[in-house]
């Protein structure tokens, strides 16, 4: 998952991007993904996740961005896989 982002007024502006899976988050949520800038640039906030022991069927699979004290965000990305045993 990459969100590309800045354009923020405050220094330190860490952020994370997260998979929420069935409306549960994955296990690195808590783990910040980066800073976004406050210049004129944007940075890329990555993250990935594995998500393990799911039932059979169908899932809701979703991406959330979050900055402390907001961002601009100006592409985002996510490639989800499916790996069935």
């Amino acid at each position: 998952m990459l969100v590309q982002n800045g354009f923020n007024t405050t220094a330190s502006n860490l952020n994370r991007v997260c998979l929420y899976v069935d409306g549960a988050p994955g296990p690195h949520c808590n783990s910040y993904a980066d800073e976004s800038t406050t210049d004129e640039y944007y940075t890329n906030a990555v993250s990935s996740e594995i998500v393990s022991n799911l039932a059979p069927g169908n899932h809701t699979v979703q991406m959330y961005f979050w900055s402390e004290e907001g961002a601009g965000a100006s592409h985002y990305e996510a490639n989800y896989h499916v790996y069935k045993p």
